[in-house]
C-alpha cells in the first residue's frame, strides 16, 4: 500500500497525523522521498520491509522501467533506494503520540486549508525533520552479490550516495530560503561525494549549476 504525502501542503503535525492513521492500518510502514523529492509516500508492507537487491538490479534491464525512472533521474538501484527516509521504528518515534484521524474525528478534512497561504514553510519544516530523522537503508538490504567484492561495492555506494543526498537536501532547502550561492555550495558538495547524484537537477532546472 502507497499513500501520497504532499509535504508542501501538509503542516507537520498533518504530517504525521497522515502517517500515525497509516500506521494504524499498516503497521509495517516506512517513510521514502519521491524520486525528484518533491512529495514522500508511506509504503505499507504485510511484513518487516526487506529488499532483494539483486531482484532490484535485475528489473533496472527492462527498458521500459528503465526509461520511466530516468525521466526522473534515477538511473539505477542505488539512485532508486537513496529515496528511504525513516524505517518502521524511526517513523513511529517522529510520528509520536499524536492521534489518528478517525470518521469520528476528521482532523485532516480541515486543517490543510492553510496550506495554501504557508506552502514554503510548510515545506521547510518538514524537510528539516525529515533530513534529521533519515536512516540508510543498507540494513534493509539482502542478495548485494554473490562475492565479498559485490557485497563491498553496493555498500560503499549506498553510503556515498547517503551522504551525497544529504547535501543536495540542504541545497534543496537553501533554495526555497532564496539562499542560491549555498544551494549551490551544498550541490557542488554533493557530485564531490558522489558524481551520481542527480536529483538536485530538477531543483536547479533553468539555472546554471555546477557539474561534474
Amino acid at each position: 500500500m502507497v499513500q501520497w504525502i504532499p509535504h508542501h501542503l501538509l503542516s507537520d503535525g498533518e504530517v504525521k497525523m497522515t502517517a500515525r492513521s497509516f500506521m494504524t492500518a499498516f503497521p509495517h510502514a516506512t517513510l521514502w522521498f519521491s524520486p525528484l523529492r518533491q512529495n514522500a509516500v508511506l509504503i505499507g508492507t504485510q511484513n518487516e520491509l526487506e529488499i532483494d537487491y539483486g531482484r532490484l538490479e535485475a528489473a533496472f534491464q527492462d527498458e521500459v522501467i528503465r526509461r520511466e525512472l530516468e525521466s526522473v533521474n534515477v538511473a539505477d538501484p542505488v539512485g532508486f533506494l537513496s529515496g528511504f527516509l525513516m524505517g518502521e521504528e524511526t517513523l513511529a518515534e517522529y510520528v509520536g503520540n499524536i492521534p489518528d484521524n478517525t470518521d469520528n474525528h476528521p482532523v485532516l478534512e480541515f486543517t490543510p486549508a492553510l496550506s495554501y497561504f504557508l506552502a514554503d514553510a510548510y515545506r521547510l519544516r518538514n524537510v528539516f525533520d525529515f533530513r534529521d530523522a533519515r536512516e540508510i537503508i543498507l540494513p534493509w538490504l539482502v542478495n548485494l552479490g554473490e562475492t565479498e567484492e559485490e557485497v563491498e561495492t553496493v555498500t560503499e555506494a549506498m553510503q556515498r550516495r547517503y551522504e551525497a543526498v544529504g547535501y543536495s537536501i540542504n541545497g534543496d532547502i537553501a533554495l526555497v530560503l532564496g539562499e542560491r550561492e549555498r544551494a549551490i555550495a551544498e550541490y557542488s558538495q554533493a557530485l564531490a561525494v558522489d558524481p551520481l547524484e542527480r536529483n538536485w537537477l530538477t531543483a536547479t532546472s533553468g539555472s546554471e549549476m555546477p557539474r561534474r
